[in-house]
């Protein structure tokens, strides 16, 4: 594999661990933080206990990726900001709301974990019936991929295999980590887009991957941009 890919695929498993280095800012809803982007690399921002469900206010300067399986967003800025940064808000699925001051150093940290006190103005949560449990299983496996973590009869390893390009005119993935279990095996995939145009990733796009399950953390690739696919299928078969 290419050093760059390596490279990138440690720094992202990393700021992904919550058991790992990451700056802890403790917020209330409908309260005001500010935190410091990387100017180098992409930060993650996630909440603990919740998941990001909606962001406003970003604009070019800011590129936004919202992780919709583990509900966790990626931020990049693009180019230069001024001192006063730019403004955005969260909304997470358990109703909290944070106004998110952003700020740009080349000593920001690659992983913001915000940490809720006090009650949420939300109402309760309630089961999802439209969700069977063998989808909630396949979630869950998904999130301790995206995680670092080996749920209980699963095996975590790294994968040093090289990029494929044989996907679609213009998309190649990256192998980048899996899980492998009893009865399923689960890959986490960087899926960069090498054409000159967007593109709004399809079923079909993964078709030759055999699998039961997929999880994307965006579904329209910019030119030149990447995402991470989450693909989870029966154990032996090849992904």
């Amino acid at each position: 594999m290419p050093k760059p890919s390596y490279v990138f695929m440690l720094a992202f498993l990393t700021c992904a661990s919550s058991l790992m280095a990451a700056t802890k800012i403790k917020i209330e809803d409908q309260g005001n933080v500010t935190v410091t982007l990387s100017s180098r690399e992409h930060t993650r921002i996630a909440v603990k206990g919740d998941r990001i469900a909606q962001i406003f206010g970003s604009d070019e300067r800011l590129q936004v990726e919202l992780d919709e399986v583990l509900g966790q967003v990626f931020l990049t800025p693009q180019g230069e900001l001024d001192k006063s940064g730019v403004r955005i808000t969260f909304i997470t699925e358990k109703g909290l709301t944070q106004d998110v001051q952003l700020v740009v150093s080349s000593q920001g940290t690659d992983a913001v974990i915000l940490e809720p006190v006090g009650p949420v103005n939300a109402k309760e949560e309630v089961d999802n019936p439209g969700l069977t449990s063998y989808e909630e299983e396949l979630t869950a496996l998904m999130e301790s991929l995206g995680g670092g973590k080996a749920p209980q009869g699963y095996e975590f390893s790294y994968l040093y295999a090289s990029t494929k390009c044989d996907l679609s005119p213009g998309l190649c993935m990256t192998p980048l980590a899996s899980l492998i279990g009893a009865q399923y095996q689960a890959t986490l995939f960087r899926v960069e887009n090498r054409s000159e145009e967007d593109t709004d990733l399809r079923h079909a796009h993964f078709a030759n991957i055999g699998h039961v399950a997929l999880g994307l953390t965006t579904q329209t690739l910019k030119a030149g941009g990447f995402t991470f696919l989450y693909a989870v299928s029966a154990k032996g078969e090849s992904l």
